[in-house]
């Protein structure tokens, strides 16, 4: 004769079977997503042929020398003074500095991770005391409507825009050197001193660091200004928590009950969460160019540190759409080829500041 099988050990089954199915449901859909984040991430790396390959950019007239020389005055002092016209009048036509950039206070501070704090890598330290000069930097990553500007003016094919919009989207599919080249050009158009000596023969690209026109941050400038002026705070927005309504990341990752991923950029600005200093999208969205090749801190001290003289390998910061948690925190490194475009690189303006 068979003992019955009690009906309390019947029910715990059925719950047990019920909770077994929920949980191959959860493991399926963040295979599935983290199986796209991968798809994503191999094409932008170029592990998938890019559909078209980007063309050599023309290069930028210079608008001033243009109009003296079409100009055609028989006397000097009025084609300088028509120069000098010309630069004042587009400095106050294009006023991309005073409405789209933050003027950051130089100061110190230690750049990398603290000590003993959970979660940093190896190559967050070690701690760098920098003091920085003073800058501007972009309140916003450059869009696809500035940068497509920029394609019209000077002949070049647009990149496509992976379906996401283009308009205030942030642009990317960009180079470390397309970023360059868009700085020297926007600096002309705003009447400012390049930046950049661009040296196609010996492939370098050489910075004049008292020029007051447009450049990609040093990644010392970008993190002090992520962290609101050298606070330790984790996220870009000034938060120690990273909230998916505030910021445009994975959270899916770490949190297997998440519901909400985005799974692409979003319009720069839109999560209407800038930290203290007025900075959109520091953390998430795209991840940014900085100037620096990517290396080993120094530590000690330094002034307006800069990067390694050379590398294989360009700094980004801030993570992207994509990235899980641990990879948007304000003092996260990552660094990618700097022939790298794709849709995965954005990046925002910085200057001089007098």
């Amino acid at each position: 004769m068979h003992a019955k099988r009690p009906v309390s050990s019947l029910g715990t089954k059925k719950m047990a079977s019920r909770a077994g199915l929920l949980r191959k449901a959860a493991i399926f859909k963040n295979n599935l997503i983290a199986l796209i984040g991968i798809l994503l991430v191999w094409t932008c790396l170029g592990f998938f042929p890019n559909a078209t390959a980007p063309e050599k950019a023309k290069a930028a007239p210079n608008v001033a020398q243009a109009v003296a020389e079409n100009a055609a005055r028989p006397v000097a002092e009025e084609a300088s003074e028509q120069k000098t016209e010309t630069t004042a009048t587009r400095r106050q036509n294009h006023s991309f500095s005073t409405q789209r950039m933050s003027r950051i206070g130089g100061n110190s501070f230690y750049m990398g991770c603290a000590p003993n704090p959970k979660g940093c890598s190896n190559d967050e330290r070690p701690m760098t005391r920098v003091t920085l000069s003073n800058y501007y930097i972009g309140r916003y990553e450059v869009t696809f409507s500035e940068f497509d500007a920029y394609y019209r003016a000077t002949g070049r094919r647009a990149f496509g825009d992976q379906g996401w919009g283009r308009g205030n989207h942030p642009v990317n599919c960009v180079s470390w050197l397309d970023a360059v080249k868009y700085c020297n050009w926007l600096s002309e158009q705003d009447g400012f001193t390049k930046v950049y000596d661009i040296q196609h023969h010996r492939a370098e690209v050489i910075a004049d660091w008292t020029a007051d026109g447009y450049r990609l941050p040093t990644e010392a400038e970008w993190e002090y200004a992520a962290r609101e002026g050298g606070r330790n705070v984790l996220f870009g927005n000034g938060s120690d928590w990273a909230d998916p309504y505030e910021i445009n990341f994975n959270p899916i990752v770490r949190n297997p009950n998440a519901t909400f991923y985005r799974i692409q950029t979003v319009p720069v600005g839109s999560l209407t969460s800038p930290n203290s200093l007025g900075l959109h999208d520091m953390s998430g969205n795209l991840y940014e160019w900085c100037w620096d090749w990517y290396g080993p801190y120094p530590g000690g001290k330094q002034n307006d540190y800069r990067g390694p003289r050379y590398g294989a390998f360009k700094v980004v910061r801030g993570g992207a759409f994509v990235s899980e948690e641990a990879f948007i925190r304000t003092i996260n490194r990552a660094c990618v080829a700097d022939s790298y475009q794709g849709g995965l690189v954005g990046f925002r303006l910085a200057r001089t500041a007098k």
